[in-house]
């Protein structure tokens, strides 16, 4: 059976990984279209201009040829009915890349046929523009084609006496002397000794540098193209995992929030107390936990925490922190709160090699009369509104965190709630919330948004909401920079 599943998860990843190959393959050849459209307008701009200065003789007369112009002319026009195209497609076609490279190809052979001997400066170009396709077989494709066409062009360009003459080339016997009458610069030349049977001959020469030239960088540029395959499938491997982990950490993220207790859970048992709380991670999960429950009939136990660092780390750590703290107190026989953490602190001291530690704010509260303990163990002050008062925080002695040092004493202190009073803690999440200046909400803004907001129909779940509206008003857009998490207790008896 598991080999089944194995299998089964085997061929889904192969047809997700081929998925993504093929899209990842079509994304990089729209991309490639365009570039190609984007030179192939370029190169009729510049034909277009060069053709322009020629016929109004910018160049002089004795290098104007009247077969130039069909020749540019058809140059100008191939270029420019292709990036048409390939734009109008926004770099969209099966067989665009064909078009594209060919017409490109076709555009420098034929300039060839007038440029022979600087041509092959641009002749590469197609080889080294179809490696970005990522594609071994299309470049040996293009690098043939665009090969052959340069070959033919040049023998015809010879042929024809349409090409520059390359003087580099010809073996002539020492002492030759060519004279250059302009304006008819082609007829002095070939009037002066070389002839089309001395240029054809003489052509194996120029043909044979080119050639080798010309071959290495398509061979470089088939191993380009081989580099490219082999990132691509890089590429779409890291993003299956990435989609994979992704799904993972959303499924954690909503395991998380679903270990967290819900309030409606304990409001239909006891009437004394309103209770609400929220946890918004700035991760998918997160480090803060906050957690209620009840302790034998008449008590219930609130705790706030958060743990150092964030992420699937301390998210580890959170469960592990919560589990321990609640699993301690309810087989407690004591509802002291600093013999509660002090136990809970040694066992997460054992085996913590991470050096995680979690700050903790815990009280227990008879519901019936609002007595409670508590223990602060390096977590915010909680913040206290007395009924008809406004809300301030409540500063007293705070003991180490958990999970720092084994053996700890923590310390503890009463305190009453009477009717009407409500009690907020909370993580660091929401005094450092930041804006995009750096600044921090900080403590007397927080208390300050808490009164602004305040009425005596509030809820609980009323009070955490326009406090973390308050938050989100201050950040202005800036990202969250850490978990908010806010616990509200009021006492009704």
């Amino acid at each position: 059976m598991k080999r089944l599943f194995k299998r089964q998860r085997v061929q889904e990843d192969n047809q997700i990984s081929m998925e993504e190959v093929k899209k990842l393959f079509q994304d990089n050849e729209t991309e490639s279209n365009i570039l190609i459209a984007k030179i192939d307008l370029i190169f009729a701009v510049l034909m277009f201009a060069y053709l322009m200065l020629l016929t109004f003789g910018f160049f002089g007369k004795e290098n104007f040829r009247f077969s130039q112009i069909p020749i540019l002319s058809f140059v100008v026009l191939v270029n420019l009915i292709n990036s048409i195209i390939t734009f109008r497609l926004k770099g969209n076609g099966e067989h665009l890349k064909y078009l594209s490279l060919f017409s490109l190809s076709l555009s420098i052979s034929l300039c060839n046929l007038l440029f022979s001997y600087v041509v092959i400066i641009i002749i590469i170009l197609p080889v080294v523009l179809s490696s970005r396709y990522f594609l071994k077989w299309f470049t040996r494709i293009v690098a043939t084609v665009s090969g052959l066409l340069w070959i033919i062009s040049t023998y015809i360009g010879e042929y024809f006496n349409f090409a520059w003459v390359d003087l580099n080339y010809y073996e002539l016997p020492v002492g030759t002397i060519i004279k250059v009458i302009p304006p008819d610069l082609y007829a002095s030349i070939t009037a002066n000794g070389i002839d089309l049977e001395s240029r054809l001959s003489n052509m194996s020469n120029r043909v044979i540098i080119n050639l080798s030239f010309f071959i290495i960088v398509s061979i470089i540029s088939v191993g380009l193209a081989e580099c490219g395959r082999r990132l691509i499938y890089r590429m779409a491997r890291e993003r299956i995992d990435k989609m994979r982990l992704s799904t993972e950490l959303n499924i954690a993220s909503k395991i998380q929030l679903d270990m967290l207790p819900n309030s409606y859970a304990l409001k239909p048992i006891k009437s004394e107390f309103d209770l609400s709380a929220s946890m918004s991670p700035a991760k998918e999960v997160g480090g803060d936990f906050y957690d209620f429950f009840y302790v034998g009939e008449n008590h219930i136990a609130l705790v706030m925490a958060d743990v150092s660092g964030k992420g699937i780390p301390a998210a580890l750590f959170m469960a592990t922190a919560k589990t321990v703290i609640k699993s301690i107190t309810l087989n407690s026989k004591s509802l002291s709160t600093s013999k509660i953490l002090s136990r809970a602190n040694n066992t997460l001291c054992e085996g913590n090699e991470e050096s995680f530690f979690v700050t903790v704010w815990m009280a227990i509260i008879d519901v019936r009369d609002g007595r409670g303990i508590a223990t602060n163990a390096g977590h915010e002050n909680p913040i206290l509104r007395r009924s008809g008062k406004e809300f301030e925080l409540v500063k007293y002695k705070h003991s180490m965190a958990l999970g720092v040092f084994a053996d700890v004493t923590f310390e503890e202190h009463e305190f009453k709630l009477e009717k009407g009073d409500a009690l907020i803690v909370y993580t660091d999440g929401v005094p450092e919330a930041i804006n995009k200046e750096n600044e921090q909400f900080g403590e007397e803004r927080m208390i300050e948004s808490l009164n602004l907001s305040a009425s005596k129909n509030n809820t609980t779940q009323n009070t955490i909401e326009n406090l973390k509206a308050a938050t989100v008003k201050f950040a202005d857009g800036a990202e969250q920079s850490d978990d908010i998490t806010i616990l509200c207790y009021e006492q009704k008896a």
